[in-house]
C-alpha cells in the first residue's frame, strides 16, 4: 500500500446507538462534525450519512437555518467516529440528503461562541510517498490577462494512485497580486472516481483569494484509481504594474476519506502561470519624459470617478486588458472631469486620457 491512513474508527459505518430517545441533543443548522465551525468538512459526514433516516426536528425547526442551536431527539445510528447521525441531518428534516447542504451553505465560516472550537484536523501528505490532489504539469500554459482559463483537478497519479477514496475536502487558494473573477468549479464530469454519478459536491468562495469545496460518493462504495476528477474555471485580471509576477494557484487544507471515515494523507499541490507580454495593451502609451500628474479618485471607483490633470483633457477612453475599449468620452478642454461608468466586470483597468501634449495613462480599480 502506497497510502498513510489514519484509522479514525475500525468500527463499521454506521453503529446502532442503542435506546437514546430520552437523551436529547444540541444541533446548530450546517455543523455535522459538532466542533464548532461550520465548513466544507462538514459536508463529508452528510455522504457518510446519505439517504439514512431519523426523527424530524418539526416543520418550524426545518424551516430555521439560522445560528440558533436546536435541541432534538437522538437517531439510533451513528456516523464513524461515534458521532450521533442526527447532526448530518442539518436541515432536520429526518433524512440525510442533498438539501442538507442549504444550512452549511447560507450559515458557512460561522462558529459557536457558547462552546469551545474544536480544530479540524489535516493529515498533510509526503512528497512522492501519497497521492497529491493538484493540477496536471502541462496546465502551466503562459496566461492571457483576462482570459478564461480551464484547469484540469487532478487526484493521483499512476506512479500514486488513490486507494478507497469516498469523499474529499479542500481549499484552493490564489495569489494576492492577482484578482479572480468569474470562478466555478465543476466536479461532476464522469471519472475514475465518478464513473455512475452517485455523487453530490458544493464549493463556496470562502475569501476573495480562496475557494473551499467538497465532493463525496453517497452510495458507501469506495472508488480507487487516479486522474482528473474535475475542473476549475475562472478569468484572471491581472495588475498590470508587476507583469513578471506570476500567477500561482494552490491546494491545502486536505481531507480525505474512505467509506469508514478513515483519514488517507495526501500532497498539496501549485501551479504557477507566466504572463504573456504580448497580451497587453500597446496603444496606450505614456507620455515620453511628461512630468504631467493626473489624479483619479475615488480608487477603486464604484459607479464615478473623477479625473484632475495639470494640462486640459480633451478626452477620456478606458481600456480593459485585454487592450479593447470600453468606455469613450470627448470633454470640452478642462483640467477636471466627472467619468459616470457603464456596467463593467470588476477589476483593474487602463485609463487614457488625451490632452493637447499627448496621452496620459493611468491605472483605475472598479469594485462594485
Amino acid at each position: 500500500m502506497n497510502m498513510r491512513r489514519i484509522f479514525l474508527s475500525s468500527l463499521i459505518m454506521l453503529l446502532w446507538s442503542g435506546p437514546v430517545f430520552c437523551q436529547v441533543l444540541e444541533v446548530l443548522p450546517g455543523d455535522a462534525t459538532n466542533n464548532g465551525v461550520i465548513n466544507n468538512l462538514d459536508f463529508l459526514e452528510i455522504g457518510l450519512g446519505y439517504n439514512f433516516a431519523g426523527p424530524n426536528r418539526g416543520t418550524a425547526v426545518v424551516n430555521n437555518l439560522n445560528l440558533t442551536p436546536q435541541i432534538v431527539s437522538p437517531w439510533p445510528l451513528s456516523l464513524p467516529g461515534g458521532l450521533n447521525m442526527a447532526y448530518a441531518d442539518c436541515d432536520g428534516s429526518g433524512k440525510v440528503d442533498f438539501n442538507d447542504l442549504n444550512p452549511i451553505y447560507i450559515n458557512y465560516g460561522a462558529q459557536r461562541s457558547d462552546i469551545p472550537i474544536t480544530p479540524d484536523v489535516f493529515v498533510p501528505g509526503l512528497f512522492g510517498l501519497d497521492p497529491a490532489l493538484g493540477f496536471p504539469d502541462d496546465a502551466a500554459t503562459m496566461l492571457d490577462p483576462g482570459e478564461h482559463k480551464q484547469i484540469p483537478i487532478v487526484l493521483g497519479t499512476a506512479s500514486l494512485p488513490v486507494e478507497d477514496l469516498y469523499g474529499i475536502a479542500f481549499s484552493i487558494h490564489f495569489n494576492e497580486q492577482v484578482a479572480v473573477d468569474q470562478v466555478r468549479l465543476d466536479l461532476s464530469p464522469s471519472s475514475w472516481a465518478n464513473n455512475d454519478g452517485d455523487r453530490i459536491f458544493f464549493y463556496k468562495r470562502s475569501a476573495s483569494k480562496r475557494i473551499d469545496a467538497a465532493w463525496t460518493r453517497t452510495d458507501r462504495n469506495n472508488r480507487s484509481g487516479f486522474g482528473e476528477i474535475g475542473t476549475l474555471e475562472l478569468v484572471i485580471i491581472v495588475d498590470v504594474i508587476d507583469r513578471s509576477m506570476p500567477v500561482r494557484i494552490w491546494t491545502d487544507s486536505i481531507r480525505m476519506i474512505d467509506k469508514f471515515g478513515n483519514i488517507t494523507a495526501v500532497v498539496g499541490d501549485t501551479i504557477n502561470f507566466t504572463l504573456n507580454p504580448d497580451a497587453f495593451p500597446t496603444a496606450i502609451q505614456d507620455v515620453s519624459g511628461a512630468p504631467f500628474k493626473l489624479t483619479v479618485q475615488p480608487n477603486p471607483a464604484r459607479n464615478t470617478f473623477q479625473v484632475v490633470s495639470d494640462l486640459p483633457m480633451q478626452h477620456i477612453s478606458l481600456f480593459n486588458l485585454l487592450g479593447n475599449q470600453v468606455l469613450s468620452r470627448s470633454i470640452s478642454p478642462s483640467t477636471q472631469a466627472q467619468v459616470t461608468l457603464p456596467d463593467l466586470p470588476n477589476g483593474p483597468y487602463l485609463l487614457k486620457v488625451e490632452t493637447d501634449k499627448g496621452p496620459i495613462k493611468s491605472k483605475i480599480n472598479i469594485f462594485k
